[in-house]
């Protein structure tokens, strides 16, 4: 005769597995989400596990001696699911506690490869934070108390370069509150209505500034100079495929610090390049006399100032010169060589004619040379002839090369023809 199954026993042990079950699985969950917190907190859950699994261990145990053992046979099965719930328990206190002891390593790993890195000068925190701090310092707002509204928004605006969309929104916000805000950033910052331009035939030039822009070098130089000397760059620039509109750019660069940065100090623009090179440059000669005979004031301290050199192409260097282009015969800008033409094109084959000076450029010996005269000669400690280098595009690659589908055959083709040349 098969025994009597004590249902009651046997329902409230499956309740209490089920329940076991849900709190193991919220604990192992949490558990794992906090394996990188500190090793205390994670002790603490451990030890939560472990009472629920005491609890559930006494509880069968309770019931086991209230219930009558003739009535209450528990088949071998109801005893392996007893045995399977507590190992499945010691299981996963075993892991946690596995999870728990890599974690840690883990961490000490980072730690010392974190030293290591620092002793090693990889990365430098108290280096960091001291630069972090300086930006911070430099980017800093202070405001005036003293000043209104309106002066302080501008000088917080033009010092966090607040774009025109936010501070239009800033100013709708504060306008009912501040009656006297505008509506319109523009009107806040005070932009011009209209730029003021100068008439440069047969276009419009703009004048940015010469000590603005060399102050703003200076700036960005990260370094103390002795002495500021600037390269200049005078060449045009085609804007336009359909049309003949240019721009003409007057362009600067410390040297020898920063060549990289190039700041612009005048803007032409037209359909076809200035008409006379003295009018376009008659801003830029002003403020270059006056820097080089008084210097640049940066940082409460005079810096000398002078122009280095003027680096442009050869049309861009006969213009601002006033001088014959590099077709000309009498073109050459550091000899006196009367050129010869050869094989359609000017040269300069001999290596021994006088050489050009600067005394001989201002008192104009080689009138052949000169197509007018240049107001750069005002600016003070500047040689026309030093101070403008050869420029090698126009002077030898673009006569070499007419086809640019063959660039190797054409320079062997020229230089066999200039070989031939020197040998008659």
């Amino acid at each position: 005769m098969m025994k009597r199954r004590n249902t009651t026993f046997y329902r409230k042990l499956k309740i209490e597995r089920q329940k076991v079950f849900a709190t193991l699985n919220d604990k192992i969950t949490q558990n794992y989400n906090i394996l990188s917190l500190t090793s205390g907190t994670e002790v603490k859950d451990n030890r939560i596990c472990s009472k629920v699994l005491s609890a559930f261990s006494s509880e069968v145990e309770s019931s086991k001696k209230v219930t009558d053992k003739k009535s209450v046979q528990i088949n071998d099965e109801e005893q392996r699911e007893v045995i399977d719930i507590l190992e499945l328990n010691d299981i996963e206190n075993v892991e946690l506690n596995n999870k728990e002891e890599l974690s840690n390593e883990f961490g000490d790993k980072i730690v010392q490869s974190n030293e290591v890195e620092q002793s090693e000068g990889i990365i430098d925190i108290g280096e960091l934070n001291d630069t972090i701090e300086k930006n911070n310092d430099q980017n800093c707002f202070e405001a005036d108390p003293k000043a209104s509204l309106n002066v302080q928004l501008q000088h917080w605006a033009v010092t966090n370069k607040v774009t025109h969309i936010a501070l239009n929104n800033l100013l709708k916000i504060l306008n009912p509150h501040f009656k006297n805000l505008p509506l319109d950033p523009r009107t806040l910052l005070k932009t011009p209505r209209k730029t003021i331009t100068r008439f440069v035939e047969p276009g419009q030039y703009f004048h940015f500034g010469l000590k603005e822009n060399i102050t703003f070098l200076l700036e960005n130089a990260h370094r103390d100079l002795s002495q500021c000397e600037i390269c200049v760059n005078i060449d045009g620039l085609p804007i336009s495929k359909s049309s003949g509109s240019q721009l003409y750019p007057i362009l600067i660069s410390l040297f020898p610090v920063n060549e990289n940065l190039v700041s612009c100090v005048g803007l032409y623009h037209g359909y076809d390049k200035p008409k006379n090179a003295n009018n376009f440059l008659k801003e830029f000669v002003k403020k270059a006399i006056d820097l080089t005979n008084n210097g640049v004031l940066f940082n409460n301290k005079v810096i000398p100032f002078r122009i280095k050199a003027f680096i442009c192409d050869v049309p861009a260097k006969a213009f601002i010169r006033c001088t014959k282009g590099h077709t000309g015969f009498s073109s050459c800008t550091k000899c006196k060589q009367r050129g010869e033409y050869i094989v359609n094109t000017v040269c300069f084959p001999r290596m021994s004619d006088e050489e050009r000076t600067n005394e001989d450029f201002l008192l104009q010996v080689d009138k052949l040379h000169h197509t007018g005269q240049t107001i750069l000669a005002d600016i003070p400690n500047i040689g026309l002839v030093s101070c403008f280098p050869v420029e090698y595009m126009h002077l030898t690659l673009k006569n070499m090369l007419r086809k640019s589908n063959q660039p190797i055959q054409q320079v062997v083709r020229r230089l066999g023809e200039i070989k031939k040349y020197q040998s008659e």
